[in-house]
């Protein structure tokens, strides 16, 4: 799989990375390979999954190990605490993987910004240099093991309704439908707009049968009948029954000081919910409501290609798995450049798949 050197000499690129929701057994497997060609790969990554195991056994109850969850069937992955110390070094993995097989073939990515939908953020902290690596395993392991426990802290607030059956709150994308519709519909059926990906690619989050009866709202408005998407999650993120978690996370954020942990890099980091640039004294107060915080990742998106046009960047999806940078370039499906040419994306969750960014980098 190797690659000539070529004569150009670095590539300006945005990473954007993908959240929680999209997790399939047996990802991450490739970056494991111990074929020749992979090594310095799997060197890499193996020193990223023994820093987080260090941390999961450390900070999680009943924790074995990264690659255990890695080889688990998607609906045991969703528990929140194995969903985030999973997808975190893999998104982190298949960005040093990236960089580490252009190096090979003599050019330097330059990284202009970084986003990431939720989770994603924290891979886009560390790619970005704001967030050193061993400190944010310590955040997403804590993150996540906050969210294990969303219905007991829910219900410990006291604030509106209470969660009887933590199995019957869901996620689900609702794809093809206008995002004016989804959030009518929402309201109608009592459930939150948990993202806003595109204008046509919309999450909601809450009790299974209000969802539901939302997919009746959308029909109706819409005259459409879709089914919904129900992602593999253990919880409603970024909804209102985030909020006792929203609060222990900041609690935990403010006692451990992340605003004096976090590094002024020189490289923006999106915010998902707004599409603005964030400084790291920014992350540190909106790391605990972002929990409950609606994404809009269609802003990013808004923000990223007028950016990757002044700055001559290639954007570049990445993730744990094709699920995963498959769900950021669909938020681009039909997003033109101001020449009118479609805005292409490179997706990277694989070595293999490394190498062909970096070909398609060369051509």
């Amino acid at each position: 799989m190797g690659i000539n050197k070529v004569k150009i000499n670095a590539i300006n690129a945005i990473y954007l990375f993908a959240g929680q929701g999209v997790t399939e057994q047996g990802m991450g497997g490739e970056f494991l390979s111990t074929h020749p060609d992979n090594s310095g790969v799997r060197d890499a990554f193996m020193g990223l999954l023994e820093q987080g195991d260090a941390v999961g056994r450390e900070e999680i109850p009943g924790f074995s190990s990264i690659e255990n969850i890695l080889g688990m069937p998607a609906e045991l992955q969703k528990e929140p605490s194995r969903t985030h110390m999973a997808m975190y070094p893999l998104s982190i993995g298949a960005a040093d993987a990236l960089e580490y097989i252009a190096a090979e073939a003599g050019i330097a990515i330059n990284l202009v910004s970084a986003a990431g939908q939720s989770l994603g953020m924290y891979a886009a902290l560390d790619k970005a240099g704001m967030l050193p690596r061993g400190i944010g395993f310590r955040y997403v392991a804590s993150r996540g093991k906050i969210m294990d426990n969303w219905a007991l802290l829910h219900n410990r607030i006291g604030d509106g309704e209470k969660v009887i059956d933590p199995s019957q709150y869901v996620m689900a994308a609702v794809a093809g439908i206008d995002v004016e519709h989804v959030r009518n519909a929402a309201f109608d059926a009592d459930v939150d707009v948990t993202n806003e990906n595109s204008d046509r690619l919309t999450n909601i989050a809450g009790p299974r049968i209000r969802i539901a009866n939302a997919m009746n709202f959308i029909a109706a408005y819409s005259r459409k009948n879709v089914p919904p998407i129900y992602l593999p999650v253990g919880a409603p993120f970024h909804s209102r029954w985030m909020k006792g978690s929203s609060e222990a996370y900041k609690d935990f954020v403010e006692s451990q000081g992340l605003g004096a942990q976090l590094i002024e890099s020189g490289v923006p980091v999106i915010c998902d919910s707004t599409g603005l640039e964030m400084h790291a004294s920014d992350f540190a107060i909106y790391a605990g409501p972002h929990l409950m915080t609606r994404g809009n990742f269609n802003a990013v998106v808004s923000h990223v290609i007028p950016l990757a046009e002044k700055e001559g960047a290639v954007i570049i999806a990445l993730g744990g798995s094709k699920l995963a940078t498959k769900a950021i370039t669909n938020c681009f499906r039909g997003r033109v450049f101001s020449d009118g040419k479609p805005v292409k994306v490179l997706q990277v969750h694989s070595p293999r798949t490394a190498y062909d960014a970096v070909e398609a980098l060369t051509r």
